[in-house]
């Protein structure tokens, strides 16, 4: 629905599902911080939408 890809949900939500797993798992240290603040503005935006002002 909003576009955001699960790995950088699991991150900004600090789960741990499974999605990444064995080798990327081990070396995968990327913090998606910019990944994250796009998925935050983005949800912004669609509650936004859905709450009248």
């Amino acid at each position: 629905m909003l576009c955001t890809p699960i790995h950088v949900t699991e991150k900004l939500l600090n789960h741990v599902s499974g999605s990444v797993f064995g080798v990327a798992a081990i070396y995968n240290r990327h913090s998606y911080l910019k990944e994250m603040r796009a998925a935050v503005e983005t949800y912004e935006a669609y509650i936004a939408n859905l709450v009248p002002l």
